[in-house]
């Protein structure tokens, strides 16, 4: 088993959002978490408003995870 870096390339934050971008090796994944009130307002991850809460894909393409506190979306990797 070989170790890939990791590193992580940006963190954006509000009250409502969290996304991190990613990058391991020569891929590269979003993990973000959308609160109760970016879920309500109905927009796709690529088309959020807020930077928080903003992912390059649709929400067809990404893990989710949904609990009580809101919504987990994690991407695939894409090269870089």
């Amino acid at each position: 088993m070989t170790s890939e870096p990791v590193k992580v390339l940006a963190i954006t934050s509000s009250a409502a959002a969290v996304t991190l971008e990613i990058e391991v090796g020569d891929r590269k994944l979003f993990v973000s978490f959308h609160g109760p009130a970016v879920v309500a307002n109905g927009w796709q991850p690529y088309d959020q408003p807020a930077a928080a809460a903003y992912v390059p894909k649709g929400r067809s393409v990404l893990h989710v995870v949904e609990g009580a506190g809101g919504v987990l979306l994690v991407s695939g990797s894409t090269h870089t």
